[in-house]
């Protein structure tokens, strides 16, 4: 199913006459990414371009569930963002603006997983079905934003502390951040490194932070698309892949610039203003609100 919504992407992403079909997708995007467990392979996901020049990749681990789901169509959104950079820019250019601008379109198709609409088109719910898990995808949209956004305060502001000073009992601070932050107790006599666990430390260091302001420009994005490219009362619930506008938008706006404009410069290009977190809030007060406050 992963594989079958990377084409749907890819050919989304383009408008219909530019299309190139499924086979060459296949070859050009799939035919050496890695996507499905195996013993010793890294657990981790993630998206690489190998030569700024089209050979973008996918590691994951593919299962048949919606966290996976969620993964790949995250990933994707990665790859379709770096294979679609114009290629005549400059090699040093050749990159998404920041990855907070990368990771917002990461976001923006993640969310798809959690969203009915695409569901019932991608893999044929019923009108029934759909009605049944929407208010519940709502919900879940809600959950994961909230705790996402408490999550990355430990993990930023930890690292932040660890550059500051590599000396310090790290293992006391990151249960003081994630008892405030998280709310969730030390439990009474654990003296372990448990912050080592968190491979992005290592792997990815100084990276969280981004994923929040990615998530504020995926809201921002997705409000601009249903208000502006393709409008629609149902900006939360709606879908891209059969929208050769939102395609045609995204690649000229967001992706084809590549790194030419400084990425607020490229924000405000895109939605008409700065950076606003307005938009992250207001979805989230949409959902516990069950109303929807575009229509205000």
């Amino acid at each position: 199913f992963c594989v079958f919504f990377f084409f749907q992407a890819e050919d989304g992403i383009r408008d219909q006459p530019r299309s190139r079909g499924l086979g060459d997708v296949y070859k050009r995007q799939l035919k050496h990414s890695d996507l499905y467990q195996k013993e010793g392979k890294s657990q981790h996901a993630y998206c690489l371009d190998m030569n700024r020049e089209g050979d973008v990749r996918v590691l994951s681990n593919n299962s048949d569930n919606h966290r996976w789901m969620g993964t790949m169509l995250h990933e994707c959104g990665h790859a379709i963002y770096e294979k679609s950079i114009d290629s005549k820019l400059p090699f040093i250019l050749r990159e998404e603006a920041h990855i907070c601008t990368t990771e917002a379109i990461a976001m923006l198709f993640e969310r798809l997983a959690s969203n009915a609409s695409w569901l019932h088109w991608a893999v044929g719910l019923t009108p029934e079905q759909m009605k049944a898990i929407s208010e519940t995808s709502y919900k879940q949209y809600v959950l994961d934003q909230l705790v996402f956004s408490r999550w990355s305060q430990v993990m930023y502001r930890f690292e932040k502390t660890l550059y500051e000073n590599p000396e310090q009992n790290l293992d006391d601070v990151w249960w003081q951040l994630v008892e405030k932050y998280q709310l969730i107790k030390k439990p009474a006599g654990r003296h372990e490194p448990d912050w080592a666990c968190k491979n992005h430390t290592v792997t990815s260091p100084c990276y969280y932070h981004n994923y929040l302001l990615g998530n504020l420009f995926s809201s921002q994005l997705n409000y601009y698309i249903g208000s502006k490219i393709v409008p629609t009362d149902k900006i939360l619930g709606m879908e891209y892949a059969r929208n050769p506008e939102v395609g045609k938008y995204l690649r000229e706006k967001v992706f084809a610039p590549g790194k030419f404009y400084h990425w607020k410069e490229l924000i405000e290009r895109s939605t008409g203003e700065e950076l606003n977190p307005k938009y992250y809030a207001l979805e989230i007060e949409d959902c516990l609100k069950h109303q929807n406050y575009y229509n205000k």
